[in-house]
């Protein structure tokens, strides 16, 4: 049983606080004077120091540990399913961004701010889909394609989806 929740809250919160801070920080330094990215990339640091660390840690924790596969896969769909929108606005903006020149060098920013976002609740379905091989849910098979999965853009929300479907087949038919 998961008993603390916070970290869950906070990773699901995290793009949003992530995008309105940026933007803050953004306008408040000047834009596109030079002292905005700056303020941009802490923003960025101070995400990862703030959200992703501890949520990584906590992830580690779960997946040493003796717990129920199946409900960590439960808050990690919850997870993956409420940052699709941020994904999507992150999508349309790096599209708006590639058309423009100067946008095309932030292309590959907004892509590692995809990643560095995704990390801990890929942790948190990494632990889920190990705790599911250890209570014997899972054969060595899929237990390998979902964790490769985790770790690709779109792809993880896919996998999420895919193993709580799985899980709800597999407990109708034990009914």
């Amino acid at each position: 049983m998961i008993r603390s929740k916070w970290l869950f809250y906070c990773l699901m919160a995290s793009p949003y606080l992530f995008v309105a801070a940026s933007v803050v920080v953004y306008l408040a330094a000047g834009g596109l004077s030079g002292d905005g990215l700056a303020g941009v990339c802490l923003v960025v640091v101070l995400l990862l120091a703030g959200v992703c660390v501890p949520c990584t840690a906590h992830a580690l924790r779960l997946s040493a540990g003796e717990g129920d596969g199946r409900e960590l896969l439960r808050w990690v769909r919850r997870v993956k399913f409420s940052m699709i929108p941020f994904y999507l606005l992150l999508f349309l903006s790096t599209i708006l961004l590639a058309v423009t020149l100067v946008g095309l060098v932030l292309v590959p920013v907004l892509l590692a701010v995809g990643y560095v976002v995704m990390f801990p609740s890929s942790m948190y379905a990494l632990a889920a889909v190990k705790l599911m091989r250890r209570q014997g849910l899972l054969d060595t098979h899929s237990y390998r394609t979902h964790a490769i999965m985790q770790f690709v853009l779109a792809a993880d929300v896919i996998s999420t989806a895919d193993l709580h479907e799985f899980l709800k087949n597999s407990q109708n038919n034990l009914q």
